[in-house]
């Protein structure tokens, strides 16, 4: 019981009842905002589970027909294994227009292949009322028997298709409908856009994290459906035009490790985003160009394992229901389109999705009724070489195996040749702007053919990649200002950056030294011009060497770039691209703001303290979210603010991945574009300064 002496008269209350109204108001408030209340960790809390992973499930599709044991061709439901159901075969997940088809998973060479074909198809489950459905459309799909409650970790190598309509999903989905993680779901609903691709809707592969609803569930947290999308890196829209996109049509590992405390994405064994379920909403203060000043923006502080005394919000759309999932692996493929897009009466196979192998671990998989597999490392082989790529190199092992195979994860690399089977030279694809990749040699070291094969893998750096230069000029005719950024891509592990930039109105009048990936000058006056002049020098230091690339570029006319002559923006060699962005009125200009801001709250940060990483972070949003407002004098860019925007970039501690290189695009600059200036020590340093930052 609990006293409360007022006014001379003793009251006495039931602390029982007290904390029950009081939790109740807690919980109806948070109720009402749609998400869970923060969670209170103690002191000494330990978040990670760090039991070792262990393998539960693996199938590298030999033979010529799929592993029924493994996994069903369609899709199914908690009430059985077989296919008399609605939506087992048609509509298996909303926006999926085909008729789901055994015949459209096929196995061969090593691999499985699931096909999306155009052809007139019909079906309904033997005791669903009514008449069979038509679709113009049949895929392939595949999901594995086996069911995860307290989360897995997939890893797998697979290449996806891009054709008008083509969407490729690799997900967990729970049965109980309210998880679903999206490690690899692939979109491209217009096809491949013409070139230069700026303002046109492109091709994406993204990772995703959903809370759905509950469908019966009276649980009041969650009133409607939420969902946390990202990119993988390298498909902004300056990838595209410096043709180092992400091309997610070739091979690539992903790897998805999720747990009760985080979700993890790998692309080809380097980090690319960790997102926690737990986080602190904390400001962090960033150089802002237009103010000259520091401002306090939000990220998300991100808990780590041994997680700080305190409450912690809840990650709003991370999968809620994380211990009673009941979730199933599936590769799926399907097309969002309805009417047929050739004539022809005849099946036509529009693409298909190739899977390398599958693997799929637990931590304790006996709690789900799981067994390991046996996979003995004792003696497991290492992978001899350099960390960094500079050049052909021989790379080995310390012994050979009959049969043992040697291959990448990707093709940043080509195996030109090797005395024997235990070693191989290697060298940088030429075609390919990669910056990372896995070597791999599997072998099997015992008798049992049917044994899973054991794997030695090296992960390195992959140097001596041609850079691509931008820079865009930031014109806010609403406020009479301007600004330039300037970076470069891709970026090289362990590369560094030097920067020596000269700008102004009409000529060298200030002066910014600076170093990191992405930089931003301080804003300018307008003056009543449009005219603008900007050159730089970069010292840029990698494993593999150090070069200065050099440039400039004026703009005496006052007039943008034409968007359709490359000669306006891009050089001769394609390496350097110079391109402008302009606002004409507030409205616009908040909502570029908006936009980095939204983009950067949704942030998670490793180390606030960091206020360099977290500036390159401001930087490259910023460039980021140009998109929508490059100008170009011959046609504005169409206005794509409603896909570019997503929500959440990679996070901090992630490594920039750089997808490969197309062809390189046709055209040549004008001679402007290689401004012949005085030397550096005759151009006046401007006034200008902003806080010092050290890099770490």
């Amino acid at each position: 019981m609990l006293y409360i002496y007022k006014s001379g008269s003793m009251k006495k209350l039931n602390i029982t009842g007290l904390l029950t109204l009081l939790l109740s108001l807690v919980f109806s408030s948070y109720s009402q905002s749609g998400w869970l209340p923060p969670v209170y960790f103690p002191p000494g809390k330990l978040l990670c589970d760090t039991t070792p992973w262990k393998l539960v499930l693996f199938d590298n599709f030999n033979g010529d027909r799929i592993n029924r044991d493994l996994w069903y061709t369609f899709n199914t439901n908690n009430w059985g294994d077989n296919d008399n159901w609605a939506e087992s075969r048609i509509e298996v997940y909303g926006g999926n227009k085909t008729i789901v088809k055994d015949e459209n998973v096929q196995v061969s060479d090593g691999s499985v292949k699931l096909k999306i074909k155009q052809e007139s198809a019909s079906w309904k489950c033997n005791d669903c009322p009514g008449s069979p459905q038509t679709r113009n459309y049949t895929s392939g799909y595949i999901g594995t028997k086996m069911r995860f409650n307290k989360g897995a970790k997939v890893e797998t190598r697979l290449r996806m298709p891009i054709f008008e309509g083509a969407w490729n999903t690799c997900w967990f989905w729970a049965l109980n409908e309210v998880n679903e993680i999206d490690f690899a779901e692939s979109w491209s609903n217009n096809g491949m856009p013409s070139w230069p691709y700026i303002g046109k809707h492109k091709p994406h592969n993204n990772y995703n994290l959903h809370s759905w609803r509950p469908r019966w569930d009276t649980n009041g947290y969650i009133p409607e459906d939420i969902d946390i999308s990202n990119r993988y890196p390298h498909q902004d829209w300056s990838d595209w035009i410096g043709n180092t996109r992400f091309r997610y049509e070739d091979w690539h590992k992903y790897t998805c490790e999720w747990d009760t405390a985080s979700v993890t994405i790998y692309l080809d064994d380097v980090l690319i985003n960790k997102f926690w379920k737990y986080y602190r909403e904390v400001p962090v203060q960033v150089y802002d160009p237009y103010t000259g000043d520091k401002v306090s923006r939000k990220v998300r502080e991100a808990p780590t394992c041994a997680v700080q005394e305190g409450d912690w919000q809840i990650t709003k759309g991370y999968p809620w229901n994380s211990e009673n999932s009941v979730s199933k692996l599936i590769f799926s493929v399907a097309t969002t389109k309805t009417n047929k897009r050739h004539n022809t009466p005849g099946p036509i196979e529009m693409g298909q999705m190739e899977i390398d192998y599958v693997r799929v671990y637990q931590r304790h998989p006996a709690e789900d009724g799981h067994a390991e597999i046996s996979n003995d490392t004792t003696g497991a082989l290492i992978i001899e070489g350099p960390d960094n790529l500079c050049g052909a190199t021989l790379y080995r092992t310390s012994q050979a195996y009959p049969g043992g195979k040697w291959s990448s994860s990707n093709n940043a690399v080509v195996f030109v040749d090797g005395p024997d089977c235990s070693s191989k030279r290697v060298d940088r694809n030429p075609y390919s702007s990669l910056t990372t990749t896995t070597l791999y040699y599997t072998y099997n070291p015992g008798s049992d053919p049917t044994a899973p094969p054991l794997t030695a893998a090296k992960l390195i750096t992959v140097g001596q990649v041609p850079e691509r230069l931008f820079t865009t000029r930031v014109s806010n005719l609403w406020t009479g200002q301007q600004n330039f950024n300037l970076w470069l891509n891709p970026n090289t592990n362990g590369t560094g950056y030097a920067w020596k930039i000269w700008y102004g109105r009409s000529g060298p009048e200030h002066y910014l030294e600076a170093k990191g990936q992405y930089v931003s000058t301080p804003a300018i006056d307008l003056g009543g011009q449009n005219t603008y002049f900007l050159k730089w020098e970069v010292l840029v230091t990698t494993p593999c060497g150090s070069r200065v690339i050099s440039g400039s570029k004026e703009n005496n006319s006052g007039k943008g770039p034409y968007l359709s002559e490359a000669a306006s923006f891009m050089s001769g060699d394609s390496l350097t691209f110079n391109l402008e962005a302009r606002f004409d009125n507030e409205i616009k200009w908040k909502a570029y703001r908006q936009s980095i801001e939204g983009n950067l709250s949704a942030t998670f940060v490793s180390d606030i303290e960091d206020t360099f990483a977290i500036t390159q972070l401001f930087n490259k949003i910023s460039v980021q979210q140009l998109e929508p407002w490059l100008f170009f004098e011959d046609r504005a860019a169409e206005s794509v603010a409603t896909w570019i925007a997503l929500p959440g970039n990679q996070a901090l501690h992630a490594q920039i991945y750089a997808g490969p290189a197309l062809q390189p695009a046709p055209g040549k600059l004008s001679n402007t574009f290689n401004l012949q200036l005085p030397a550096p020590a005759a151009i006046l340093r401007s006034a200008v300064s902003i806080p010092a930052e050290s890099e770490k």
